[in-house]
């Protein structure tokens, strides 16, 4: 057969090969904001990356502090233009939530043999994973947000010279609740659902995900404490709900650990009836900060009360600007709702939750 390459292909493929002992050997490396390696990666908080306009909401990873990179050096594709990666997420059982999603890696500078990716984001919930970024859908090549959870790793491949780079979405923090939820009355019906609750539970994870710190629950069913009247004449019939400050130092009494204001205690009851918001409204819960109680109205279809209510117990008041802290949050669990903290109120709520012993040792 007779071969068909040209003189000049032919005199450069001989030349690579005499060269190839001497180039630098390819290296797939993963990159943090400043376009240096790292090996731990963290979940970003979209501070100063959400944009509003007429059409919506747009999202700019270019702008997000904890944004990463890919990068490729490789010399034997110098001048390629454009090569391409393989990214996945995996947890700590081995399972993938994002896999082998096609990432674009430009060669920069032209001509160089090194290729850098976008700036690339990871997410904690769908909704945030969904958000197409450049009109890109999920998945597809192009894609630049990607979903994880503490503890799982980013596997970036570039199967073409058999090379990998691998970093960790570490736990910085763990945080440790004990909830215990009220049942309608004695051997009745928990006044929330567990399905509800573990629903509530996942979101408020997701929450924290972008703060590096890990919600753990421990939960228990119990009924309410009988009814009572103090001898100030006020009767305490937990039965109904919370109705009064006394009603909830005295739940914390009977059904908590008083003496022990570093391990956070929630409540769901069948009722919140105490005017705790800004405006002297309703509210559907209330996290107490010395005390690390909280108490959340089992009703309430706020997608975030208790990633709230656990904000104010580490130190954060009501915030003015859209974002969990929010005093009257929306209902809404897509991209635009009420649902991600600042820089500023991580570092308050690190500071708080290590000096007051909140966070586990």
């Amino acid at each position: 057969m007779e071969n068909s390459s040209t003189p000049d292909q032919i005199r450069g493929s001989r030349l690579s090969e005499l060269l190839a002992p001497y180039q630098t050997p390819p290296k797939l490396e993963i990159l943090d904001h400043t376009q240096q390696p790292v090996s731990d990666l963290r979940v970003g908080k979209m501070e100063g990356a959400i944009k509003n306009t007429f059409l919506g909401k747009k999202l700019n990873p270019d702008l997000d502090q904890d944004r990463f990179y890919v990068r490729l050096q490789d010399e034997a594709l110098t001048g390629k233009g454009q090569v391409s990666v393989k990214l996945s997420t995996v947890n700590a059982s081995g399972q993938n939530k994002e896999s082998n999603v096609e990432v674009k890696l430009k060669e920069s500078p032209p001509g160089s043999g090194t290729f850098i990716s976008d700036s690339l984001l990871l997410v904690s919930d769908r909704w945030d994973d969904k958000k197409r970024v450049d009109k890109v859908k999920d998945n597809h090549l192009g894609d630049r947000t990607f979903q994880v959870g503490l503890g799982d790793r980013v596997e970036v491949e570039y199967p073409s010279s058999n090379l990998c780079a691998i970093a960790q979405v570490p736990v910085q923090q763990q945080l440790p609740i004990d909830i215990v939820v009220l049942r309608d009355k004695p051997g009745g019906n928990p006044v929330i659902s567990n399905n509800k609750l573990q629903e509530e539970i996942k979101r408020t994870q997701e929450r924290f995900a972008q703060l590096g710190i890990e919600i753990i629950p421990n939960i228990q069913v119990v009924d309410p404490p009988p009814k009572t009247k103090l001898s100030s004449g006020q009767e305490i019939n937990l039965g109904n709900g919370v109705q009064s400050p006394t009603e909830i130092q005295w739940l914390d009494n009977q059904l908590g650990t008083p003496f022990d204001s570093q391990r956070l205690q929630v409540f769901y009851v069948s009722d919140f009836n105490l005017p705790t918001t800004m405006a002297g409204e309703k509210a559907d819960g209330i996290g107490l900060k010395e005390q690390g109680i909280i108490v959340i109205d089992a009703k309430s279809d706020l997608p975030y009360a208790l990633a709230h209510e656990i904000g104010h117990t580490l130190d954060l008041g009501h915030a003015t600007n859209k974002n969990v802290m929010v005093d009257k949050p929306s209902t809404s669990q897509g991209f635009g709702g009420d649902k991600r903290f600042t820089q500023t109120q991580e570092q308050q709520m690190y500071n708080y939750g290590t000096q007051h012993g909140r966070f586990s040792p």
